[in-house]
């Protein structure tokens, strides 16, 4: 696959330098099956929640990780959570199952929020990891971005987590 190294810089009223996220972005992938899917039949109100709202919410879901509930508590019943591991995981349960296996091989993980900006559509979480896995590797200092498409309460439909699987995979198998 063909990959291009792509750039973001974001401010963080903690920093006082910009930092630049960096995420890959595959030149040869057909993105019209990573469109936001349609709206699957769950009530929204008749108000726009603002985005100073939706990334209120957002921050106090990321503040809580990795306590599921709370963070779980952003998503529809009937969101979609875009792996790059495991494709399209549809339905909280199905996400909250989906992360869940994924923790057992996390000893501990320390997610710092760089950023989070958003508007009526989308809210959009930057951060940076340090994990220890069960196995003793440590990963620090991997950047993520994900990427929200919210409804009208600010709650997840769609869900696009942006980071170096190659890092990730690397310190799962004990060899990063």
């Amino acid at each position: 696959m063909t990959h291009e190294a792509c750039c973001i810089r974001a401010t963080s009223g903690r920093c006082e330098q910009p930092r630049t996220v960096c995420c890959r972005l595959i030149q040869d992938t057909d993105l019209s099956e990573h469109r936001p899917t349609e709206d699957r039949g769950n009530p929204v109100s008749e108000t726009r929640g603002s985005a100073d709202t939706k990334i209120a919410m957002m921050r106090a879901a990321y503040e809580a990780w990795p306590d599921l509930d709370t963070y779980l508590r952003e998503f529809r019943d009937d969101a979609v959570w875009h792996s790059p591991f495991a494709g399209d995981v549809s339905g909280k349960q199905a996400i909250r199952a989906y992360l869940s296996k994924g923790l057992l091989s996390v000893e501990e993980w320390i997610f710092e929020i760089h950023d989070i900006v958003g508007n009526e559509e989308h809210t959009v979480v930057l951060g940076r990891n340090d994990v220890r896995f069960t196995n003793g590797q440590i990963l620090r200092g991997l950047l993520s971005a994900e990427v929200f498409h919210v409804d009208d309460e600010g709650l997840a439909r769609d869900v696009w987590s942006i980071f170096d699987t190659d890092r990730w995979r690397k310190a799962l198998a004990g060899t990063g």
